[in-house]
Order: C-alpha cells, then structure tokens, then sequence
C-alpha cells in the first residue's frame, strides 16, 4: 500500500485517477447542488430519479440529504426507501430517517431504525444519540433509555455535551431528577445549556430553591439562562419573584429576548402590573423585537386585560398583521371580564368571518359574557348551537357557564334543573355557581343545599362555606351563621389569607392577610381605619351583599 498526502493507494490501481473517475465525481457534485437549491417536492423526485440513472444512489451524502428533503416534504415513504437503495448506509443516512420518524412523531420506528442500524454493523456517532434519547423520552421508555444511556459510555460519546445533554432532558422527563443531576455531575466539561437544562428539571419539579442555587453557582449565564428562571417561578406561582429576576437580568446587562419579555408580561398580568407592563411593551418595540409576533401580541392583549385596560388589548388586536384562534379568546374572554357582553358576541361573529372556527375556550368565554351581562336569550341560543353548529357536546365549562347565567338573572329553578339534567357529574364550580347565585337572590335554602353537594365532593372549599355564612349573618340568622362556620371546622377547614398586588411608581407591593411586614402597614391600616370610619358615617352598613370579612 502506498500513502500519499494521506489517501491509500492501490498499487493496481490507475494513477493518474481516470477520466471516468473524474466525471463521477462532477456528477456528484452536481446532484449535491442541485438537492441544495431544490425547493419542491416534484423538484426533488426528478433529482432522486437523476440519481438512479446515475447510480449514485448508494453515494452517502446524496442519500443523507435525499432523506433530509423528503421529511421536510413530508414524505417518510421515499426516505425510507432512499435507505433501501444505499449499500453500505454510514451514521449520518441513518440519523436523517431516524431524525425524519421522530419529527413526525413516529417515535417507536425511529427506535426500531435505531435497533436495524446496530445489527448492521454501522456504528453510531454523537449526532445519533441525542435523536434516540428524544425518541425515549418521548414514549417513556424508560429501560430502553438506560439501556441507550450505557451505549452511549460504551462508544465513549456521553461527554460530548449534545449527549450528555439529552441524556439529562430524557431522566428530566422520567421524573428521575437523581439520575439526570448524576449525569450532571459526571460529564468532566459542562456547558451553558447543561446548567440550564438542570434549573429546568429543578423548575419543573417546583424544587426552586435547587434551581436557584444552581443559578448562583453557574460560572456564565446567557438569555436562556435567565429566562428558564423568570418561566420556573411563573409556572410555580410566584410572579413577583419572576419580575425580580426579570429586572436583574437587565441590570446584568442582558437583553431579554421576546420568550424573556413574555414571562414579564405574564407576571405584569398576575399582578396586576400595567406601569410595568406598558414599559414592556414599549421595551419590545424599542429593542426590534417582533411585536407583531402572534404569541407576544397576544401576551400584551392578556395582560392589558387582566389589568383592565381594555382599550390598550384592543388596540394590540387592532393592530396584529396576523391572528390566531387565541387572539380572538383572548379577546373574547377580556371583553366577557370586563362586562362587554354584546362586544363579545359581536366579536365571536367577526372571528368566524374572518375564517377562524371557535374552540371550546371560544364557546366559554362568549358564554361567560353573556352571563355576565345577563344575556339570557343570546347565551341559551350560543349553548344550544354547540354541538349542531360547530361540532362538539358541551363540556362542564360550558354548562357551568350556563348555570352562572341563569343564576345570575335569578331564574334558580331553571339553573337547578340545567345541573340534574347534565350528562357528567356536577363539579365543585357547578355547584359554587348556583350556591352563589342562590346567595345573590335571597334563596339561602338551595344556597345550602348546593354547599352540602361541594362539601360531598370535597371539604376543602373554604370559600363557599365563609359566602354561605356571611349571607346568615348579613340576614341575622346567627344560629345558622355559627352552624355552617362549626361544619366548616368540623372537616378540618381554614381560610387560605388573602392576597392582592397593587402597583405603585412601576414597583409592584404584595399584600396577604394579617401580615404587617411591609414597612409601611402602619400608615395603610391607619389609613384603612380612616376609610372605614368614613364610610359609616356616610350610613354605610355592612350587610347580605357584603362580605362581612374584612381580614
């Protein structure tokens, strides 16, 4: 054998390489072009069928990206059969139709491709890995994904951070927190996203203690970073700490970017934040992010909403070059909390001229409007349409909308007979919704008997048990008051504190009940005093409506 500039040489072989040799490789080349700057499927057939004449089939980078071209035209069929027509497939032909299975969601036959590629003697390199691991995950195959997590030590791939990487997303998944840290703590060279990845388990698990501590002993931090920590308090109740880490990253020097922004304003409308709010949004078009972004237009929508500047979200929906069936609910639900109903109606038209088919969040809140402007015809017109007109039965939401409805106009009797008449078991809603109507129009004895259904179904509902209550005490039926608050201590029930944000000077204060550690609930409670004194002298007594519970 002969090595020179580093390829073998067969002494036999022709030297110079033959002109045929030559036009072979053009060939090639050509075919490679050509698949680069394809763009349609039929495109792609004729290329396929270039490669065939040519007999190039088998040539590993054509049928890599012949695979590669057919999954993005959905095309499984012919990239499988483009691995049939390859001799001696390497890795690279193999993770493209394995990568095309798992992005069609065909997770088991990308594992079953994984399991031919083995028995065929092709090694896998660390591009296969990462693919296999999602599959696993995916299905929750967990011993399979142990058994691919030791394939992965034994071709000696686990530190490259791609796989150590998905090993710790796959054991996230599985819910084994324990085996993803030790992969974390086995991998000799640990990058950004395996830092993040680990906050992520820790986030998802509501272990935030954890992944703050992990946060603080990153060595560097990027957006993602950040943005893993504002999502993990979110999503574990906790806004005013995800503002927090929203303002810290900023003063790091860090540009949130439009996922970053949008955990902001979810927090701005959680706490009723709307300075805060408005300065995001400001934010967003000052720093080029996409306002007109569906996902963000319609986070500024709900947070205008829930703040209750119902006339900034309209003017975001004005404005939005492109909308979604969540642009609509979004906007739909705001006008029905904000005592619209005949704009949201109006609204739920227009979307379904505009081409966009309500879902079952659409039906609720048009429902919800209706109820809450006591739009009693329109509402039993939308509920009776459901399943006729758009295709799918009522769920409990719905009914519970309706019972809200004909509760709230005081027709109890029809509310009730709407409960026994429901193809599912009534929920706690259900039955909070007439007890509260009940309550509203005086009728205290079916206010009790739908309080006795909520405590059937579970005793823990504090709140129903103070509403029914206070309405005896507002009507001096003091007996009755004593029994239902000896009933709820009965079964063991305590009132969760309230709690309530307000915003002032764009800082946003968190108050609960019976808590004074905020420095100033000296100069509030002697204000609420003042207040309260106020109101009496101007004849104000608290009573039926009222809740009798200042806490």
């Amino acid at each position: 054998m002969l090595e020179i500039a580093g390829l073998h040489a067969n002494p036999s072989a022709s030297f110079p390489p033959s002109n045929h040799h030559f036009q072979t490789l053009r060939t090639q080349h050509h075919i490679i072009h050509l698949l680069q700057s394809c763009t349609t499927h039929n495109q792609l057939k004729q290329i396929h069928a270039q490669t065939l004449k040519s007999q190039l089939q088998a040539h590993n980078p054509i049928a890599r990206k012949l695979i590669e071209l057919y999954t993005t035209f959905e095309n499984p069929h012919y990239a499988y059969t483009t691995l049939t027509q390859v001799q001696n497939p390497n890795a690279s032909v193999y993770n493209a139709l394995i990568k095309a299975h798992t992005s069609h969601g065909a997770h088991l036959l990308a594992l079953i491709l994984y399991t031919h590629m083995l028995s065929h003697g092709t090694q896998p390199d660390p591009f296969s890995f990462p693919i296999v691991l999602k599959a696993c995950a995916n299905l929750e195959a967990r011993e399979l994904g142990q058994q691919i997590h030791a394939q992965t030590l034994k071709f000696c791939v686990i530190v490259d951070p791609f796989v150590s990487n998905s090993l710790i997303l796959m054991y996230s998944k599985f819910g084994l927190r324990d085996c993803a840290r030790k992969v974390f703590d086995e991998v000799p060279t640990r990058n950004v996203v395996m830092w993040t990845t680990m906050i992520d388990v820790y986030t998802r698990a509501g272990l935030m203690d954890e992944a703050a501590e992990f946060f603080e002993k990153m060595p560097e931090r990027n957006v993602f970073t950040w943005t893993a920590m504002i999502s993990g308090h979110l999503r574990n109740g906790s806004p005013m700490l995800a503002l927090g880490i929203f303002r810290a990253m900023q003063a790091c020097g860090v540009h949130p970017d439009e996922v970053a922004v949008l955990g902001a304003i979810s927090a701005c409308a959680r706490l009723g934040g709307l300075g805060i709010g408005k300065w995001a949004h400001v934010y967003v078009k000052a720093h080029g992010l996409d306002i007109n972004k569906v996902s963000l237009a319609n986070g500024l929508m709900d947070m205008y909403v829930k703040c209750g500047s119902l006339a900034d979200a309209l003017e975001v929906f004005n404005e939005m070059p492109k909308r979604s069936v969540v642009s609509y609910n979004t906007m739909v639900c705001g006008l029905a909390m904000h005592g619209k109903g005949k704009e949201a109606i109006e609204l739920f038209e227009n979307m379904q001229k505009d081409g966009f088919k309500p879902n079952e969040v659409t039906l609720a809140g048009v429902l919800s409007a209706c109820a809450h402007s006591g739009l009693v015809d329109e509402g039993l017109n939308i509920f009776r349409s459901i399943e006729e007109k758009y295709g799918f039965c009522p769920n409990i939401r719905h009914y519970g909308c309706m019972v809200d409805l004909l509760g709230r106009a005081g027709q109890l009797k029809e509310s009730h007979n709407l409960i026994k008449s429901m193809p599912f078991e009534p929920n706690e809603v259900i039955w909070g919704a007439l007890l509260s109507a009940s309550k509203m129009h005086g009728n205290l004895e079916l206010a009790e008997y739908a309080l006795v259904r909520v405590i059937e179904l579970g005793p823990e509902g504090a709140g129903y048990y103070a509403l029914l209550s206070n309405a005896y005490a507002g009507l001096g039926r003091w007996h009755d008051s004593g029994r239902v608050r000896a009933i709820m201590k009965a079964n063991g029930v305590s009132k969760t504190p309230g709690r309530s944000w307000i915003e002032a000077n764009n800082n946003v204060h968190e108050f609960v009940s019976g808590d004074k550690s905020h420095p100033q609930s000296k100069e509030i409670h002697e204000m609420l005093d003042l207040l309260d004194d106020s109101l009496r002298l101007e004849g104000y007594v608290p009573g039926f409506f009222g809740t009798g519970d200042y806490g």
